[in-house]
């Protein structure tokens, strides 16, 4: 993953193919706009089943290819590259923020972390009092990636996040930005090379850039969807649960008082399992890699004995049935929970579960040991040092 850091020396060179490729011209952007929407007109026309017939066949997917978002991405930095003389300006920087928004591959590609970098930069000069800002940069922290080392995939976002927390002059922006920051210094902890020094000094400094994060906008609503809540958080509830994520979702922290349902519907506790190595596993049956790891865990079931290991499974599928159903051709022979979808999970949101699969490696004492999205050797040799009680912690 370290490759993604690439996209810095290359800077130069997609400025310039961006000034002079393509024009500074709207109709460019407009395009792909209009079309963004029609697609997602479409999508919404299909989950209703109110689509015409042949819409989802060889002809819908020629047409959702589209035109290029990089072109229209080109486009709108050359807008914003004019400095402020384009009539567009606003809404090209607000494109080259929220380019996630419209296609997520488009979101994590490397360049347009300079991207999102350059139009946020424009909105600060020249619309010092933009209301989205929250919003933005809430839409641009799916997209950051952190190596196994803790470097992120989006270093000049984290450099406009450092900015804005330390300079902005609008207190809900600063907050907003003090929020993304500590969340991303929180992630990078989780790397599994990351020494435990580091790791210390990055909780502690994610620890202090969450602290008091709210002081007066207390009751404001924070743009962050609350998992099982049909309204947005406060201020104050959103700095309340990043704090207990620190505390208790990153490596070396002591995880929550959690309680979770079987399929069957029985409610247990995370905390039943103490005593032994614990093994998080947040699946879903719509997830590829989800399952096609399955076999490796049920080789690391069998292998480990059972008064040393469990391995849970987590659900977020949308209905328990369907978990079910999958079972009967693909069985899971150990502990198996069912939460639901993903932004209605309140162990989703307190463990920060924020992709599929999820793993989490917790000791006998409920310590996390490491966290990844594969079950590669590092991971899985830490794992079997943990269950023969070699693990250093």
């Amino acid at each position: 993953m370290d490759r993604i850091h690439g996209a810095e020396a290359s800077a130069d060179e997609d400025k310039k193919a961006a000034s002079t490729d393509v024009s500074p011209d709207w109709t460019i952007v407009q395009e792909y706009l209009s079309w963004a929407e029609a697609q997602s007109e479409r999508r919404r026309a299909l989950a209703k089943g109110d689509a015409a017939e042949g819409d989802g066949g060889s002809a819908g997917r020629e047409q959702s290819r589209g035109p290029d978002i990089q072109q229209a991405a080109a486009a709108a930095r050359a807008i914003v590259e004019q400095g402020g003389a384009h009539e567009r300006t606003i809404d090209a920087a607000e494109f080259l923020v929220s380019l996630g928004r419209y296609e997520p591959r488009a979101g994590m590609l490397p360049k347009n972390d300079e991207q999102a970098y350059i139009g946020a930069k424009a909105l600060l000069e020249h619309a010092p009092e933009y209301e989205d800002w929250p919003a933005l940069l809430s839409s641009l922290d799916p997209f950051r990636r952190y190596t196994v080392n803790g470097k992120s995939s989006r270093p000049r976002v984290d450099e406009l996040l450092e900015e804005m927390a330390s300079q902005s002059e609008n207190p809900t922006l600063r907050a907003a930005a003090r929020y993304y920051l500590a969340i991303g210094m929180m992630r990078s902890a989780n790397g599994v090379r990351v020494s435990a020094d580091d790791r210390s000094a990055k909780r502690d400094r994610a620890l202090k850039a969450a602290t008091g994060l709210s002081a007066g906008l207390e009751e404001q609503s924070f743009p962050e969807s609350a998992p099982g809540s049909p309204t947005p958080p406060t201020f104050a509830e959103a700095e309340a649960a990043l704090l207990h994520r620190i505390r208790h979702a990153t490596v070396g922290a002591t995880v929550p008082e959690l309680t979770g349902l079987r399929l069957d519907g029985t409610e247990e506790r995370l905390a039943d399992y103490r005593g032994r190595v614990l093994l998080l596993d947040f699946w879903a049956t719509w997830c590829v890699p989800c399952v096609a790891a399955l076999p490796k865990l049920r080789e690391l079931v069998d292998e480990s004995p059972d008064d040393r290991f469990v391995l849970l499974s987590i659900s977020v599928d949308k209905e328990v049935e369907t978990v079910t159903e999958f079972q009967k051709d693909k069985p899971m022979p150990w502990v198996n929970w069912f939460t639901g979808f993903p932004s209605e999970s309140e162990i989703v949101s307190a463990l920060d579960v924020r992709a599929f699969p999820t793993y989490i490696l917790v000791d006998e004492e409920g310590e996390i040991l490491a966290r990844t999205n594969f079950l590669n050797l590092e991971f899985l040799t830490r794992l079997k040092d943990a269950v023969r009680g070699d693990s250093e912690g």
